[in-house]
């Protein structure tokens, strides 16, 4: 029987919400409040933009991917699975400690050492907030929502449409905007440039995930490494 390719069983739409979300994620929403501010200034309340992009479309995505993402499952060797997961997690922490140390001298040698990541910050701040939904929304978010949705939205859809057309540079293409979404916040809306040399060690996680997904034509070693790699991220 002829395995399954994950792509085959998401239809045009899917495919096409998945890349516009990947696109939105990694640059369109940080461009669209810069604009909003532009226009408005200081007039307008902002914070009805960050409920629709950190719950509302990662939920709608979630839920729309999870039948089509799993519904193969039973056509895959869990012992293929299981093996394929120890290799991305560990190309994944060795391309974490490469590039973390590479980044960690340009900021020391750039005079900014002991610079702290704002997505660390962030999430820090989210978790000591005395609000329990917020904690937990927040751990749902990193460990299991965010990584299944970027795991579809960036591998599944943008990465397999590039692929077809641009050839080996769908790797770069999607880890630089895999990286862009990580760090464009801090650099765009919070005025930190400096945040910008952390993307290397994003594009470097992209590319073990799209290798290891272009490989076994399956996210699902991509998904769980990557859900196990934030977790410990958040503990």
């Amino acid at each position: 029987m002829r395995q399954i390719v994950f792509n085959e069983k998401i239809e045009d739409w899917r495919q096409y919400f998945g890349i516009s979300y990947a696109c939105y994620a990694s640059f369109g929403g940080t461009l669209f409040i810069l604009l909003l501010h532009t226009i408005f200034g200081d007039n307008i309340n902002y914070s009805f933009i960050n409920p629709i992009t950190s719950i509302i479309l990662p939920l709608i995505v979630f839920i729309s991917y999870m039948p089509t993402i799993f519904e193969p499952l039973k056509q895959q060797k869990t012992k293929k699975i299981i093996m394929w997961t120890v290799v991305c997690i560990l190309a994944i922490f060795a391309s974490k400690v490469l590039f973390r140390f590479i980044e960690n001298n340009f900021i020391v040698f750039l005079g900014h050492e002991g610079l702290k990541n704002f997505n660390s910050e962030s999430l820090s701040n989210q978790l000591s907030k005395p609000n329990v939904w917020l904690q937990t929304y927040s751990i749902l978010s990193m460990c299991l929502i965010g990584p299944f949705v970027e795991e579809v939205t960036y591998r599944v859809c943008l990465f397999t449409t590039l692929r077809k057309r641009i050839g080996i540079f769908a790797h770069l293409i999607t880890a630089i905007l895999f990286g862009f979404q990580h760090i464009s916040i801090a650099v765009l809306l919070y005025n930190r440039p400096l945040e910008f040399l952390y993307i290397f060690s994003y594009i470097g996680f992209s590319f073990v995930l799209t290798i290891i997904y272009e490989k076994t034509k399956t996210p699902i070693p991509g998904i769980i490494s990557h859900i196990l790699i934030n977790c410990v991220g958040v503990i």
